[in-house]
């Protein structure tokens, strides 16, 4: 027998699948080690939701890397299988060939076109089937990513921002950037700008709550842009957009830091720490509200994707999420939320009874079944 025209080396590639395998694990218990320490660190450090918001988008990309090794491990793996059965597919190719050839004078030791087409078939139908499973995976979930209910309002507008981001002011320049700093300073008047941008910083790093609860504020004046505007002293669209920025940072400038004490009385202190809890987060948007003469009325509320309709009909909905994972609309990570919560608006629920939220201007998923889920339910009165 003369020498064969196709080979592969099976035990190399079981031994990479291994490797990978174990690159695999490897990132697993890495990425535990990194969810441990920001649990502790919370503890510790006046810079941890900051820091922690830096670190879950970290462990988001490495439980996506390790997800990703493992499957190009099983890929390796099965790709192995294969070539040992066209190896004897090909042996068995190569005996009817050569029987055949033998008889009829032709070259004993060429591959026949039945082994050719074996091989050809079965490399080409495993390819395929491994580039096209991801994409069909995607698109399923995207399929079941449509609503089955949405909040009907303008400040989700899927041509548009989707709702408001906590991260926009300190990115704004010209004009835009001068209302908001003169904002500030109606509050921190001596502060430079330098100071400022800082200011706007930590905005970004603990605004998740102010922007949610800022989404509604401007739900519930959708059509009384002279009313928002006579209470808040700010315009309800700037420059034909809704004016998200300039609201949120008067907002958070106002009552950051603010807490009700055990007599009813607002007090300052600005050493507690950063961000703010639900019972905070409700009493900074009351007295928001209060202090513009205007009123909503904020509960903790047991709410589920069979139930959020109701309550969308007289009121809004913001979902505090942690020890899950925040999903695009085809199922991959965004981030995960390991020992650091995130409010956001919900703004309808899906076919498959995930919520659709609005986070940092955008659209994402999430299934209340993959994380810890408290709901604040606000309702506001017209004057």
């Amino acid at each position: 027998m003369g020498e064969v025209a196709f080979q592969v080396n099976t035990g190399t590639l079981r031994t990479d699948s291994r490797e990978l395998r174990n690159y695999s694990r490897e990132l697993h218990s890495v990425n535990a080690a990194v969810r441990a320490a920001m649990k502790e660190l919370r503890h510790i450090h006046s810079s941890a939701p900051q820091i922690n918001i830096s670190l879950g988008r970290i462990t988001g990309r490495m439980e996506r890397c390790a997800g990703t090794t493992g499957t190009m491990a099983q890929v390796l793996e099965d790709i192995a299988v294969l070539y040992g059965n066209t190896e004897t597919t090909l042996g068995q190719g190569y005996s009817m060939n050569h029987s055949g050839n033998a008889g009829n004078g032709g070259n004993s030791d060429t591959i026949g076109p039945v082994t050719t087409g074996i091989i050809a078939a079965g490399l080409l139908a495993s390819l395929y089937a491994y580039t096209q499973y991801d994409k069909k995976k995607k698109q399923e979930n995207i399929e079941n990513s449509r609503p089955r209910y949405s909040v009907d309002s303008v400040v989700f507008d899927e041509d548009g921002s989707f709702g408001g981001n906590q991260g926009a002011p300190q990115k704004l320049r010209g004009a835009a950037k001068k209302s908001v700093y003169a904002i500030v300073r109606k509050y921190y008047r001596n502060m430079s700008d330098w100071e400022i941008a800082k200011f706007l910083k930590v905005l970004n790093s603990e605004g998740c709550s102010y922007v949610a609860s800022v989404n509604t504020i401007f739900a519930a004046y959708q059509g009384r842009e002279s009313e928002f505007e006579q209470t808040f002293g700010i315009p309800m669209y700037r420059d034909g957009d809704l004016n998200f920025n300039e609201l949120l940072v008067d907002f958070y400038c106002q009552t950051d830091n603010h807490y009700m004490n055990e007599n009813g009385f607002d007090y300052y202190d600005i050493s507690d720490d950063p961000g703010a809890d639900w019972e905070e987060q409700h009493y900074r948007l009351e007295k928001y509200l209060s202090d513009h003469d205007a009123y909503v009325h904020t509960s903790f509320e047991n709410i589920t994707p069979k139930n959020f309709s109701k309550y969308a009909e007289n009121g809004y909905v913001i979902l505090h999420y942690s020890e899950g994972t925040i999903r695009n609309a085809d199922g991959t990570a965004y981030q995960s939320l390991k020992g650091v919560g995130h409010a956001m608006t919900i703004t309808g629920v899906t076919t498959d009874g995930r919520f659709i939220v609005s986070s940092w201007g955008k659209t994402y998923y999430i299934d209340p079944s993959e994380g810890n889920c408290g709901f604040s339910y606000y309702q506001y009165k017209q004057k």
